[in-house]
């Protein structure tokens, strides 16, 4: 071997592993038709692995971001990885139980220990958890900044069904349930229904499935 292409090829393989050191794998567990947690943040070079505890198979595909990543059909305790080497924002889905999303931040410059899996700072909207559900669910969600906020659920015919939230509230994240009712205290028929987080100006939907 050309001694001058042995040491590039050293110093290549020295600088992707210098890149790569102390990277780490976050776990996501698919459970209760729903990704557990919704929301990861992870550094560069870092993995995530979905481990799917179901009884039934789903699967993680990515539906936008700077990258695609589809683990297939994962059956009850099979896991899947994937490496993050470009930063951004991906989100992606269930391509069986379409409810089921979820969202991976890639950092460019690391995290902090201990916080890999905080949202990212700024209004969000994460999935409901259990989903689909039979008795109640929980609605978490996200403010960047002081200021009204309304968290409504809508038939998929655009008929409000309930109010959850209605005020103003501080930044952070909130956590709201919802027993499947209407307004008016009856139970809502089964099926898909939108939950809409209207706050800062901006209007964020998601899907979650009520069965009786």
């Amino acid at each position: 071997m050309n001694k001058g292409y042995g040491a590039v090829f050293t110093l290549s393989l020295l600088l992707g592993l210098a890149t790569h050191a102390g990277a780490r794998t976050e776990q996501v567990n698919i459970q209760s038709f729903a990704f557990q947690p919704g929301t990861v943040t992870v550094s560069l070079g870092d993995s995530v692995r979905w481990t799917n505890l179901d009884g039934v198979p789903h699967s993680a595909t990515s539906d936008s971001g700077p990258g695609n990543f589809n683990s297939g059909l994962l059956s009850q305790n099979q896991s899947y990885a994937f490496q993050f080497t470009v930063a951004g924002t991906y989100r992606y889905h269930c391509s069986v139980h379409l409810t089921m999303i979820g969202r991976i931040v890639v950092s460019p410059n690391g995290v902090e220990e201990g916080r890999s899996q905080a949202p990212a700072p700024g209004l969000a909207l994460f999935p409901s958890q259990p989903n689909p559900f039979s008795d109640q669910t929980r609605i978490a969600f996200q403010l960047g900044k002081e200021g009204a906020v309304s968290l409504e659920v809508y038939d998929l015919l655009g008929h409000r069904v309930n109010t959850l939230v209605r005020g103003t509230l501080k930044p952070g994240v909130h956590e709201v349930t919802w027993n499947g009712r209407t307004a008016l205290g009856n139970k809502a028929a089964p099926g898909v229904y939108l939950y809409r987080l209207a706050a800062e100006g901006k209007a964020l939907t998601h899907r979650l499935s009520l069965v009786r």
